[in-house]
């Protein structure tokens, strides 16, 4: 048995690209288009500003007008390349339990690796929310 009040909120999911220099601006075209249709989003992650985490994108949580609550990721073309291969990695990593071991820690290094040369979008600290 599950925890009864635990909800799913990326069962659905959507992924949106754009080029670095227009994300954000295209994250707010977006969201008002969304917003318009009665769409509201309701939680913003903006990973791109999370030093602590080496996954680089914008997840949000939009609730649809019959309530239900549905995930839209928005990332650049390069950013979901390396997503792509930064969670090959990490499906290897979840399985370790030592999470200060060296080989957890060779795992997260990696991560971070793929993720350096990543071109940070334009005005991603802009609030989005």
């Amino acid at each position: 048995m599950g925890d009864e009040n635990y909800r799913a909120k990326d069962i659905v999911r959507y992924t949106y690209l754009a080029e670095a220099d227009n994300l954000v601006d295209k994250i707010k075209e977006i969201r008002q288009k969304l917003e318009d249709k009665g769409y509201k989003t309701v939680e913003v992650k903006n990973y791109w500003l999370d030093k602590t985490n080496p996954y680089n994108g914008i997840n949000t949580i939009v609730r649809i007008p019959t309530g239900e609550e549905i995930e839209i990721q928005y990332h650049t073309p390069e950013s979901l390349e390396t997503k792509k291969q930064q969670h090959k990695i990490y499906k290897v990593q979840r399985k370790i339990k030592d999470s200060e071991s060296i080989e957890y820690n060779k795992l997260r290094d990696k991560m971070y690796e793929l993720a350096k040369e990543l071109e940070i979008p334009l005005n991603i600290s802009e609030d989005i929310l």
